[in-house]
């Protein structure tokens, strides 16, 4: 080029100098005590990503980038800090409070971040083709100390600033590594494709009623959704939520019978990927929301009539549940990891409108909680998946086929295996925080004790399962890159790590609701357990498990909301009697309870019964743990949930009569698949669990 400065082309000094400029407004974020001025670097942080991104997109003729680098300014300069300045305004907070740690300290712990950062871009770097290859430390550090930011302030607005400050270190990554990670770039369009498809995976284009149930599986929701935004708060909003569910259920059901009589297929131009292990997420999924819907009519409704939620409340519900069934069938169905990562990160904010439905103080600071810790997981998540599409562009060329999983799946043991390890470290950590695994977990027990009821049964029931779904979809590919046993160790270590730790922690609750919540990071932790040890039984047993822990932990929860409704209380000590006030719900709790402890012969005994001798021969140093953890766990909520239901009491019968039927129909279920698996439901667990590997 004709302008050049020490050898290097003009534009390329700019970006080097508006990265250095990022580095030093993250420092100066990090000092900064006056809130008013935290949103001004912030907003100045915005404007040097937006000037970056222009230049980049100047130089290298990438025309996407230009529209980022629009939006960028328009909601990072000017939107979002009008709006903090608005909000800083109405609430008359001009200065932060002293952080957890004091400055000095701060910046020393900042310094070392920088360094641990650009030694962690080292590899990456090199690797890279891109013009902007240099600037991948400063981003990866502007990531750090925002996260650093985030942790040590105890004020509300700075940890947003700091949450936003990071999304832009993370921009500002995707464009040092891959020129923005064109997400929707050729998605789906067959000419992006640089290698050959798999053989085993067909196109289902022109197979118009497999477009069909796709399309009725996500459209119900969004069409539900909208539905019950006007019409949420009416008497028979309950009843149009349970009819969009069931019909929800029934094309998924549809859904799974093709892919089981036909295999796994690609729908809608690659853009949708169906197989054994997905799809039948996809029907419990369907299914355990529409019994959740079954339970929350009735539930609601009382709810309301003791004026916990308003009309407006009822309409937020109503409709957020439905968006809520969307994003995880989406999460579950989509072949493209970046749209898997958009999911889980639209069902995180659904799930904060519901989890502080009730507007007290608890629920509102358990939904912050919520938002902040799963908001920085999956920040880190999108690190992970920028990674991934770093290591698939050599290969797949840029755009979005370089995101589809079928694809990825195809040259999977050609992948960068230095850049596969970073990226799965960041994708388990991201997603693993969803799934509640030790030490990610402590969002957990307050979003369950403090949502409505219905939420606390999808979000055991539902959401943990996406999450640890994304996990074991990168775990393939992770697998077939290194060919080693790094993804299985990391997976088993959080997986008994949550196992022990939940199980100790039990003995300490006095709500129900978090007793179960921690029950829920046990059950968690030994699926991943089972799926880091791998091979086709303990696949089969995680599988079996996913389903069963998700039949038996709504159906719980459940009981558990009939019984604090009745008692007015969620403490356990106040709960007592339960067999004598209303027996349904008493036995519905005990019989619940005696499943998720393992007792046979309910299924869960029987999927860990068989985790449990495939650790003994494989990993002997592991089994003497569970089995500790297990007879932690059995004596610590049995001994909490006996007097709840054989306990004396003076309270009287209930007045109205719960919906126990969804109840008893999950752990009818359970019981089946305790003592005998349907040879359909066992050849596709086989089937799924060859497909994980």
């Amino acid at each position: 080029m004709a302008h050049t400065i020490a050898g290097l082309p003009l534009w390329a000094q700019l970006i080097n100098l508006l990265a250095a400029v990022l580095l030093l407004l993250a420092f100066a974020m990090l000092a900064q005590r006056r809130v008013l001025s935290l949103i001004d670097l912030f907003a100045a942080q915005g404007l040097a990503l937006a000037c970056s991104t222009a230049i980049v997109a100047f130089a290298t003729a990438q025309p996407h980038l230009y529209a980022s680098a629009g939006i960028t300014l328009v909601l990072k300069v000017g939107l979002l800090p009008w709006l903090l300045h608005h909000l800083i305004r109405k609430l008359d907070v001009r200065w932060d409070v002293e952080g957890l740690i004091n400055i000095p300290t701060t910046m020393l712990i900042g310094i070392v971040l920088v360094v641990f950062s650009f030694n962690l871009a080292v590899p990456i770097s090199q690797l890279s083709n891109t013009v902007t290859r240099s600037t991948l430390g400063i981003a990866t550090a502007s990531v750090m100390l925002s996260f650093l930011m985030m942790i040590t302030r105890r004020k509300a607005i700075p940890q947003v600033i700091g949450f936003l400050s990071m999304e832009n270190g993370l921009f500002f990554a995707a464009t040092s590594a891959t020129y923005g990670m064109p997400m929707v770039v050729e998605l789906g369009n067959p000419r992006a494709v640089r290698q050959p498809r798999p053989e085993a995976f067909r196109e289902a284009q022109g197979r118009e009623p497999l477009v069909i149930e796709m399309l009725f599986v996500l459209g119900l929701p969004i069409a539900g959704a909208l539905v019950l935004a006007a019409i949420g708060h009416r008497m028979q909003a309950g009843a149009v939520n349970v009819a969009v569910c069931f019909a929800t259920f029934l094309a998924a059901a549809a859904l799974t019978v093709r892919v089981i009589s036909d295999g796994a297929m690609l729908v809608l131009g690659r853009l949708f990927f169906v197989d054994s292990f997905n799809v039948f997420l996809v029907a419990l999924t369907a299914f355990v929301g529409f019994t959740t819907s079954i339970f929350s009519n009735p539930y609601m409704r009382i709810e309301r009539e003791h004026g916990r939620v308003s009309a407006g409340k009822l309409r937020l519900y109503h409709s957020m549940f439905q968006l809520f069934n969307f994003t995880m069938l989406l999460a579950l169905s989509t072949n493209n990891m970046g749209i898997l990562w958009v999911a889980m990160e639209a069902a995180t904010l659904t799930t904060v409108l519901l989890v502080s439905l009730y507007r007290t103080p608890a629920s509102l600071e358990a939904a912050w909680k919520y938002f902040i810790l799963c908001g920085v997981g999956i920040a880190q998540a999108l690190f992970g998946t920028i990674l991934l599409y770093f290591a698939a562009e050599k290969l797949l060329g840029a755009g979005g086929s370089a995101l589809l999983w079928t694809e990825l799946n195809g040259v999977k043991n050609q992948l960068e295996p230095t850049v596969l390890s970073l990226a799965f470290v960041f994708l388990l950590v991201g997603y693993g925080t969803k799934v509640g695994l030790v030490p990610l977990h402590n969002w957990l027990p307050d979003a369950h004790a403090e949502g409505p009821t219905p939420v606390s049964a999808v979000l055991s029931g539902l959401l943990l399962n996406v999450a640890l779904y994304a996990v074991v979809r990168c775990k393939v590919l992770v697998d077939g890159s290194l060919h080693t046993s790094f993804a299985k160790g990391l997976m088993m270590g959080f997986g008994l790590l949550s196992v022990v730790v939940a199980a100790f922690l039990l003995s300490r609750q006095k709500d129900i609701k978090r007793l179960f919540a921690y029950s829920s990071i046990e059950h968690m932790g030994i699926i991943t357990f089972a799926f880091g040890m791998g091979g086709p039984v303990a696949n089969f047993a995680g599988l079996l498990h996913m389903t069963v822990h998700s039949l038996t932990k709504s159906a719980i929860f459940f009981a558990v909301g009939h019984a604090a409704q009745k008692a007015g209380t969620q403490i356990m000590d106040d709960i007592r009697g339960l067999i004598t006030t209303r027996p349904a719900i008493g036995w519905g709790l005990i019989l619940g309870t005696l499943a998720i402890l393992g007792m046979p012969p309910f299924g869960v005994f029987a999927s860990e019964f068989l985790i449990l001798t495939t650790a003994i021969h494989e990993q002997p140093w592991a089994a003497p743990l569970l089995l500790l953890a297990l007879g932690v766990a059995f004596a610590a909520v049995f001994s909490k949930v006996q007097p709840m239901v054989f306990g004396e009491t003076t309270a009287k019968r209930l007045p109205y009569r719960p919906a126990m039927a969804p109840v008893f129909v999950h752990l009818a279920l359970v019981l089946v698949l305790g003592l005998w698996i349907p040879p359909v439901l066992a050849d596709w667990y086989r089937q799924a669990a060859k497909l994980i590997g």
